[in-house]
């Protein structure tokens, strides 16, 4: 496999693979929807 030689600022050119848009958009809340509901959650303190 040839490897392509680039310089930082060719790769900073270059359209990305992927479309960022909805990606960078993305927040916190919008991941936090997709997490599974813990099932239980142990608040209490362990015995000392």
């Amino acid at each position: 496999m040839a490897y392509v030689h680039r310089t930082l600022e060719q790769i900073r050119r270059m359209k990305p693979k992927t479309d960022r848009t909805k990606i960078n958009r993305t927040t916190d809340a919008d991941i936090r929807q997709h997490w599974p509901e813990p099932r239980f959650v142990d608040t209490r303190l362990p015995d000392l």
